[in-house]
C-alpha cells in the first residue's frame, strides 16, 4: 500500500488529503445553502459531480514534477488539474457527467481561452507534452490508487452515500484527455448553449472554486446567521410597515419616510424569507451610507457575519479595524476583507456596480454569482440612480430571479414610472406603504422657496448660524460648494463657529475624517454626498434646487429624529451655471419648484403626490433613449455571457460605463509612492480621490495629468487642500 500521508498540495506544507478534506467541508455547508441549485438547472445529480470534482480536483499534484517544486520552490511548468482531469475517465458514468466532472476540475484555475491558448492537444506539439505528463504522472500509480480508494469514506462522510471510481486497476488507456474530449468540444458548442446549461456551469465552477479558495484560505466552514431578529433590534413595538414586512413572503416594495424604519423593515422581510441560512445583499449608492451601514449591521449580527464592497472598501476596513485592534497587521486585515469577496460572510453591504460587473466576464465571475443563488437583495434609494445604472440594475435582477434571488426595494421618494418599470419586470406584486395617520407623525418641515440664488442669501444663512441653529447647505456641483464654504468661512472665522465643507474631491484619508465627524459641526457645507442613509440631524437647510426626489432626501437630513417640531428647509429658485450637467433634464426642477410654492408645511402624506406628478410623464426623451440603449446592449452582453470563459474586453467596458477615475493629487505623490514601497497599502489608498471621466480627459489635454507604470497610479497636477479638497475650475464639473 502506497504512504499519501505526505503528498504535499500547498508550499506551506499542507497535505493533499487535508486540503481535499478540507475543501469537501466547505462542499457541505455549499450543498446545505444552495440545495435549490439542482431544481433550478434540472439535474439531481449536480452536487455528486460537484463532489467527485473536488476530490479529484488535486490529484495531479500527486505527480513527481509538482512535488518536486513544492521542495525545490522552482515552477514545474505544467498544471496539475489537466493530470487530475485526465483520471475522469476512470468513472463509470455517461458522457454528460464525465464532461461536467472534467469541466469543473479542468477550469478551477485557468478559463477555456487560456488553456486553449497554452495547453491546446489539438496540437501535436502539446498533445506530446501532455503524453509525457502522464507516463510521468502515472509512475505514481500506486499513490493515485490508494488515493482513489478514499472516495468511497469521504462521499459517505461529505455526500450522504457511498461512491466509487476505480472499479479494478489504474492503465493509460483508461485516462482521458481533458482539453480534447471537453474543452475543446466545449468552445465549439459555446454559442449554442442555453440558458440552463450556462447558469450549471456558472454553478460548476463557481462552487468548486468557492471551496477551493476557502479552503486554501483555511476557512472550512460557510459563515451562518441564526439570530432572533426581534432581539437584535431591540424594539418593544413596530410600526405597521414593519410588522407588514415581517409577515410576507416574496418580493416587496416599500415606500415610507426617511427615518421611518425602513433598514428594521428590510430586515425583518429577510427573517421570514423561509431558509435562515439566506445570503443576504444590502446594496446602496454611495459608500458612506455603506461603511456607516456595516458598522451598524456588524453591531447587529457580528463583525465575521457581514462584508462590505465597494472600491474603498479596504481603506475603510482597516482604519475601522485598526482603531480597534492596532496590533492587527496588514496581512490579517486584507485576509478580512478578501473574505468579504468569497462565498462566506451571509451579509454583505455593497454599491450595486459590485453586482452588476459580474455579468462582464470579470475573472472569479462565476463564484460571486453562484454565491447570489437564492439571495435576498434589499435595494435601498434606488430612486437615485440614472437611467443608466438603472437599466443596468434592472437587467441584474431579471437574471438573478431566475436563479431564486428575492427582492425588497425601497425607498422614501420612489417616482411611479420606476416602480411600475421593476413591478412589470420582477413581476412584484407586494407594495407597503404607510397609513395616513403615521404618515402625519413624520410632518417635520416648512418648506421655503426662496426666490434668487444662495450668494443672495449668503447673511441670512450666516446670521442663522450665528443664532444657534445648526445648518445645512446643499450645493448642486463641488465647485459651487466650494465657493460658497470660502465666502462663509471668511464671514465666521473670527467666531466660535464649527464649520466644514464635504464633496466627493477629498482625498480618502481627508473625505474619512470629515465623515467621522459629520454632524458635530454648527455649518455643514456639502453637495449631494449627503442625500442618501448619513445619520445626520441639522436644524435648517439652504439648497439649491434639485428634482423632487433628490430635495425630500435633503430634506430628511434635517430634524430626523423629529424632536424639534417643525423646521425649516429652503429651497433657491435659481441654481449653478453648471446645474445641466448634473441634472440634464432641467423640466423636473422646474416642475419641483412650481409644486413646492404651492406648500408651507410640506404633509408627509403629500409627498408622494408631489413625486407622480413631477415625474408623470417619466424619463425625458433623451433619459428614456439611454434607457433603452443600455438596456438593449446590456441583455446582448449577458445573453453573450458563456461560463468558465473570462473576457478583458468587456471588463474594459464596464470600468469606461461609470464616471470615474482614482488619481492622486501631485502633492502627495511621494507619501503615496513610499507608502507602497514600505507595504502600506492601506495607507497609500487614502491618498486617492475621484475625478470624472470628463475632467480625465481634460487633464490629459492639459497636461495635468501622468501615469506612473511603476505605481499603477494617476498624479493630477490640481491645487489640493484639506480643507477645500481637489481645486479645478473647469466648466465640466465632478458634482458630487
Amino acid at each position: 500500500m502506497a504512504n499519501i500521508d505526505f503528498v504535499l498540495a500547498k508550499k506551506e506544507g499542507e497535505t493533499l488529503l487535508s486540503h481535499t478534506e478540507n475543501a469537501l467541508k466547505v462542499f457541505k455547508d455549499i450543498k446545505d445553502i444552495y440545495g435549490d441549485v439542482e431544481n433550478i438547472i434540472n439535474d439531481n445529480l449536480f452536487f455528486e459531480k460537484i463532489f467527485i470534482a473536488l476530490f479529484m480536483h488535486d490529484l495531479g499534484k500527486i505527480s513527481k514534477g509538482f512535488q518536486d517544486s513544492m521542495i525545490t520552490g522552482k515552477k514545474w511548468g505544467y498544471r496539475h488539474e489537466i493530470l487530475s482531469a485526465s483520471l475522469c475517465g476512470l468513472i463509470d458514468k455517461d458522457n454528460e457527467y464525465i464532461f461536467d466532472v472534467v469541466m469543473g476540475i479542468i477550469t478551477h484555475h485557468k478559463d477555456c481561452n487560456e488553456l486553449r491558448e497554452k495547453y491546446n492537444t489539438k496540437d501535436e506539439v502539446a498533445k506530446e507534452i501532455f503524453d509525457e505528463q502522464v507516463d510521468v504522472f502515472l509512475k505514481d500509480e500506486a499513490k493515485i490508487i490508494e488515493f482513489l480508494k478514499r472516495v468511497e469514506s469521504l462521499s459517505e462522510g461529505y455526500l450522504g452515500y457511498r461512491l466509487k471510481i476505480l472499479e479494478d486497476s489504474l492503465s493509460k488507456d483508461k485516462l482521458i484527455d481533458g482539453y480534447k474530449k471537453c474543452v475543446y468540444k466545449y468552445l465549439k458548442l459555446k454559442d449554442n448553449l442555453d440558458e440552463i446549461d450556462k447558469i450549471k456551469y456558472i454553478f460548476l465552477k463557481g462552487f468548486v472554486t468557492a471551496a477551493d479558495h476557502l479552503a486554501s484560505a483555511n476557512i472550512y466552514k460557510i459563515s451562518k446567521i441564526s439570530v432572533d431578529i426581534d432581539k437584535v433590534l431591540g424594539f418593544k413595538t413596530y410600526r405597521t410597515t414593519q410588522e407588514v414586512a415581517k409577515k410576507i413572503r416574496g418580493d416587496v416594495f416599500l415606500v415610507a419616510p426617511t427615518g421611518s424604519g425602513k433598514t428594521e423593515a428590510s430586515l425583518l422581510w429577510s427573517f421570514n424569507q423561509g431558509r435562515s441560512n439566506k445570503r443576504l445583499y444590502y446594496v446602496l449608492p454611495y459608500t458612506a451610507s455603506i461603511n456607516a451601514m456595516y458598522k451598524r449591521f456588524a453591531g447587529y449580527f457580528g463583525e465575521d457575519n457581514v462584508g462590505v464592497l465597494h472600491n474603498k472598501a479596504a481603506y475603510f476596513l482597516n482604519k475601522y479595524l485598526s482603531e480597534k485592534d492596532d496590533e492587527l497587521s496588514y496581512k490579517e486585515i486584507k485576509s478580512i476583507h478578501d473574505l468579504s469577496k468569497k462565498i462566506y460572510r451571509p451579509i454583505k453591504i455593497l454599491t450595486p456596480h459590485q453586482i452588476i460587473k459580474n455579468f462582464f466576464a470579470i475573472k472569479g465571475f462565476e463564484q460571486r454569482i453562484s454565491e447570489m443563488q437564492g439571495g435576498l437583495f434589499i435595494l435601498d434609494e434606488i430612486h437615485s440612480y440614472d437611467a443608466r445604472l438603472t437599466a443596468l440594475l434592472l437587467c441584474t435582477c431579471k437574471f438573478l430571479k431566475k436563479i431564486g434571488a428575492n427582492f425588497f426595494i425601497m425607498s422614501a421618494t420612489l417616482p411611479k414610472f420606476i416602480m411600475d418599470m421593476f413591478k412589470d419586470e420582477l413581476q412584484i406584486k407586494n407594495i407597503i406603504t404607510m397609513p395616513q395617520n403615521e404618515l402625519k407623525e413624520f410632518t417635520r418641515h416648512r418648506v421655503v422657496v426662496k426666490e434668487g440664488s444662495v450668494y443672495d442669501y449668503i447673511e441670512e444663512i450666516v446670521e442663522k448660524v450665528l443664532s444657534g441653529k445648526k445648518t445645512l447647505v446643499i450645493l448642486n456641483t463641488v465647485s459651487e460648494a466650494q465657493n460658497v464654504y470660502k465666502i462663509l468661512a471668511e464671514r465666521l472665522k473670527d467666531t466660535s463657529i464649527k464649520y466644514m465643507l464635504l464633496h466627493s474631491r477629498f482625498i480618502l484619508k481627508d473625505r474619512e475624517a470629515k465623515e467621522k465627524d459629520i454632524d458635530n459641526y454648527d455649518l455643514l457645507v456639502a453637495t449631494q454626498v449627503v442625500e442618501v442613509s448619513l445619520d445626520i440631524d441639522y436644524d435648517t437647510l439652504y439648497t439649491q434646487p434639485a428634482p423632487c426626489d433628490a430635495l425630500i432626501q435633503r430634506f430628511g437630513r434635517v430634524n430626523r429624529k423629529r424632536r424639534k417640531g417643525i423646521c425649516d428647509v429652503n429651497v433657491f429658485s435659481n441654481g449653478g451655471e453648471k446645474d445641466k450637467f448634473v441634472y440634464k433634464n432641467q423640466e423636473y426642477v422646474f416642475k419641483t419648484l412650481e409644486y413646492l410654492r404651492e406648500v408651507d408645511i410640506l404633509e408627509e402624506d403629500i409627498v408622494q403626490n408631489i413625486v407622480d406628478k413631477v415625474y408623470q410623464n417619466g424619463y425625458s426623451q433623451k433619459d428614456r433613449e439611454l434607457y433603452d440603449k443600455v438596456k438593449g446592449s446590456f441583455e446582448y452582453i449577458m445573453n453573450s455571457l458563456t461560463p468558465m470563459i473570462e473576457d478583458e474586453m468587456l471588463e474594459e467596458e464596464f470600468d469606461k460605463m461609470f464616471d470615474s477615475f482614482q488619481a492622486v493629487p501631485l502633492k502627495f505623490k511621494m507619501d503615496y509612492m513610499t507608502s507602497i514601497d514600505n507595504g502600506e497599502y492601506f495607507d497609500a489608498i487614502g491618498y486617492c480621490v475621484q475625478i470624472t471621466t470628463g475632467q480625465f480627459f481634460r487633464f490629459k489635454k492639459e497636461n495635468k495629468i501622468e501615469y506612473d507604470k511603476k505605481y499603477h497610479m494617476y498624479f493630477v497636477n490640481c491645487e489640493y487642500n484639506s480643507e477645500l479638497g481637489l481645486l479645478d475650475e473647469e466648466k465640466e464639473d465632478n458634482f458630487m
